[in-house]
């Protein structure tokens, strides 16, 4: 079972994105990296006849997440460290799905069990309904829920983001793995702040 990306479809500028929708290539490297990582598990397939299956998550957050240049453990230290949350990447206009961990553990053991049936298939994991919000939104929700208080993120040499809306079409894995999201942004969020104000000391300096 292979963890892919939505990046796999590189800067496309429709969504929600189906499986069979093609990459647009060379835009960043990230982006390439996942394409060529899938086409490697693709060879295994065909060469070594190794059951394989690709899964390709949206943004994933969550308890014990140390990518703290990702949005949300981001803003949540910036909170807790008593800064203003910050952006220096874009201009936090972008809009983009978020998958609480809980909800990807179960992707990765439900396509891990069902294999052998999907075996060589992509599958897209992602929440949809009413749940992708642009990296403001979300530095908004934090804020709110992490003290009442409504914050606007200050921009640090601002870029225009490449991609405006991504986020991807979750219909196949429903319809053929039975897997559906369970948490939308304002039942993981909560219990993720929680989580950060409790560890974070313990797991700064584990941070990639």
């Amino acid at each position: 079972v292979f963890a892919s990306s939505a990046c796999y479809y590189g800067a496309s500028t429709r969504s929600p994105l189906k499986e069979d929708d093609p990459s647009v290539e060379g835009e960043y490297k990230y982006s390439e990296s996942k394409v060529r990582a899938e086409a490697e598990v693709e060879r295994m397939e065909s060469s070594y006849g190794m059951p394989t299956v690709r899964c390709r998550f949206v943004n994933i957050y969550g308890p014990g997440d140390r990518h703290f240049s990702r949005v949300i453990p981001k803003t949540i230290r910036h909170l807790i460290r008593g800064e203003h949350p910050s952006f220096k990447r874009d201009d936090g206009s972008t809009i983009l799905d978020f998958m609480h961990v809980d909800d990807a553990v179960r992707a990765l053991l439900v396509s891990a069990e069902n294999g052998r049936s999907i075996r060589g298939e992509v599958f897209n994991f992602g929440v949809v309904n009413n749940n992708p919000r642009s990296a403001r939104e979300v530095v908004a929700m934090i804020s709110k829920l992490f003290d009442g208080k409504e914050r606007i993120p200050t921009l640090s040499n601002p870029r225009e983001p490449r991609t405006k809306m991504k986020f991807l079409d979750p219909s196949k894995a429903a319809q053929r793995l039975g897997w559906r999201a369970s948490k939308h942004l304002e039942d993981g969020l909560p219990q993720t702040i929680s989580w950060y104000r409790e560890n974070l000391e313990s797991v700064e300096h584990l941070e990639f």
